[in-house]
């Protein structure tokens, strides 16, 4: 729980100047050297769907423990008006119950957000998008009615949006932007190494069409990275693997079922696998070629 006298010191820092970078205990534990550290930072300029406003819709967070990191990320804001505070930032942790680490906030004494608009709000419903969408035009006719677009999916890059004014269809080229929140890189990672909980943060990301994004921290780590990844990167399936846990020509454990019957010898990989993957062994003794489920690191299950 944050204390008073900690919310009082990072309303002093925010008075005493625009940037303020704080430490601020949330639990007697936060001043201890094993104290976890999580890093918000909040830029201006956010756009936020209607309804409440979570952290990470609007906040970079980083923290090494990944229950740390999808709790604080999912507190949520009440500020007050249209921009959002520091106090507004602790109460949000406070009340989300994150406890036993230490706050480093980076953000201005006011960081001013916005709200959709009406014609965002239109789109965003009409595509079915759950994350926040702005839309960037040079400007829409006063009292027009917006026209049900044909198609609309989610990051598309940009629209011709149709208006009907006083009975004349007026068309106004958008661009489009779909934001939501999900795991970045927290540094850079070299092709191949294995991600630890270390290396991962929450941000809101600009979406692009047909890619899958991680939302639970707790899914990347153990996974390797399939390209090189600059720090703000996204993790999306296309980068990312199942470890592997067999390589070609490994000696492995072979595990026969029958009914309840099981049998272990030893065998050799024909493939490489992770954990689930079917592959092609040899058993050593038979010298048959066989298809087998990983199970484990070294062991291969073979049911016949």
């Amino acid at each position: 729980m944050v204390s008073s006298n900690a919310g009082r010191r990072v309303l002093l820092r925010a008075r005493l100047c625009r940037i303020i970078v704080s430490m601020i205990a949330v639990s007697v534990l936060s001043f201890s050297a094993e104290a976890l550290e999580l890093s918000v930072e909040i830029k201006s300029g956010a756009v936020v769907p209607s309804g409440p406003i979570r952290l990470k819709d609007v906040a970079y967070v980083a923290c090494d423990s990944p229950e740390i990191l999808t709790g604080s990320s999912s507190a949520i804001l009440r500020p007050s008006g249209n921009t959002i505070t520091p106090e507004d930032v602790v109460t949000a942790l406070t009340q989300a119950g994150i406890g036993g680490v230490s706050l480093r906030l980076v953000m201005a004494d006011n960081v001013p957000f916005r709200r959709e608009n009406d014609i965002e709000r239109w789109l965003r419903n009409y595509s079915g998008w759950t994350g926040a969408l702005e839309v960037e035009s040079d400007g829409f006719p006063q009292g027009g009615r917006l026209v049900p677009p044909d198609s609309l999916y989610p990051g598309a890059k940009a629209i011709n949006l149709r208006f009907d004014v006083a009975g004349a269809e007026q068309i106004y080229p958008a661009r489009l932007r779909w934001l939501l929140p999900a795991v970045v890189a927290d540094s850079y990672l070299r092709k191949g190494v294995y991600i630890k909980n270390t290396d991962l943060a929450i941000a809101a990301i600009e979406v692009r069409r047909n890619r899958k994004y991680y939302d639970d921290p707790k899914d990347l780590v153990g996974m390797t990275v399939e390209r090189d990844m600059a720090k703000g990167d996204p993790f999306t399936v296309r980068i990312t693997e199942e470890p592997e846990l067999i390589r070609t020509g490994d000696l492995i454990r072979l595990l026969y079922r029958s009914g309840s019957l099981l049998v272990s010898t030893s065998g050799r990989a024909m493939d490489r696998g992770a954990l689930g993957d079917r592959i092609k062994v040899r058993n050593d003794r038979t010298r048959k070629i066989v298809f087998g489920i990983v199970t484990g690191p070294g062991t291969v299950e073979v049911s016949e």
